[in-house]
């Protein structure tokens, strides 16, 4: 990829975006969950390459080095895209996903506290079978996270849940307008190419 990454350079782009299944998963089937954390600065490095973005960053597994790396690494984007899906613990087990509303919560704030200008993207799911009038209730909470615009985001998700919805939220994505770019797929077995970033 790095090699991939010198060419597109001299080519004259200025921005690529690092998209598979799973990132923080990128290294695992080589032996080294970390090494998302050791690529990303080697691809900053390349001359000419202005801005790195990292798509689909699974929650639960977002590790403190890799925020690290993600928050101060010069050209990569303050841009989480998070794949959070649902908050209710009970959702998220029949998803075969893990996390919860608090963990979910002090991840941003983690996130935030090191990039205050970093930006979150993610999908929601309602109406997940089995999905309870108190798990919908939990999601509200992770997607309010205050009291400003409840009754208001509540009828939304009640809403989405009749129609089998699908929502999607997305924070201030930060940083200059997109410049021109390419999409690159970290290879190895457990990453395969999601090219143009469409959700699944």
């Amino acid at each position: 990829m790095l090699g991939e990454t010198r060419w597109l350079a001299e080519q004259g782009v200025k921005e690529i975006m690092l998209v598979s299944e799973n990132n923080t998963s990128y290294g695992k089937d080589l032996g080294d969950i970390r090494l998302l954390e050791t690529l990303l600065p080697e691809l900053a490095a390349v001359d000419g390459l202005e801005r790195i973005r990292v798509s689909y960053l699974q929650p639960a597994e977002m590790r403190p080095g890799l925020i690290d790396v993600l928050t101060s690494t010069e050209k990569v984007a303050p841009y989480f895209d998070l794949s959070f899906q649902h908050s209710a613990p009970g959702v998220l087990r029949a998803m075969r996903r893990f996390g919860d509303t608090d963990r979910f919560l002090e991840l941003l704030d983690g996130i935030r506290s090191k990039a205050p200008q970093a930006g979150a993207r993610s999908n929601f799911i309602v109406g997940f079978p089995g999905e309870s009038e108190e798990d919908l209730a939990e999601l509200e909470r992770f997607l309010v996270g205050g009291p400003s615009g409840r009754h208001r985001r509540l009828r939304l998700l009640r809403r989405g849940r009749h129609r089998g919805g699908h929502l999607r939220q997305q924070g201030r994505p930060g940083g200059r307008r997109r410049a021109p770019g390419a999409h690159l797929a970290p290879r190895g077995r457990a990453h395969r190419a999601a090219r143009g970033g469409a959700d699944r």
